[in-house]
């Protein structure tokens, strides 16, 4: 499964590097924090850190999944408690969702 790594219009606040963030900050961000209901298991780790090395790995834009981690994908962005109001993160979203 592949996604782009789009540019958002969300500033990077964090990074003294300034600049906006892409695909990839968004997708690093639901993956690495726990679910609202805390931590997560030995298992569910070892799936999101192989995710998060398919982030780095990203070639010419792309970032390249296995093809099970759709649905893990989806169901991480959907319930995550999102800390910020941004137009692109709806965008994301429904980017994210609409992948089949």
């Amino acid at each position: 499964m592949k996604i782009e790594n789009k540019e958002t219009e969300i500033e990077k606040k964090i990074n003294k590097d300034g600049g906006k963030l892409k695909y990839s900050d968004l997708l690093k961000e639901v993956i690495e924090n726990p679910p609202k209901g805390g931590f997560i298991g030995v298992d569910e780790m070892k799936k999101r850190i192989r995710m998060t090395t398919a982030i780095e790995c990203e070639s010419n834009g792309v970032i390249e999944f296995e093809t099970g981690d759709l649905d893990s994908i989806k169901k991480l962005i959907n319930e995550f408690g999102w800390g910020v109001l941004h137009k692109d993160i709806l965008n994301f979203i429904n980017y994210i969702n609409s992948i089949k």
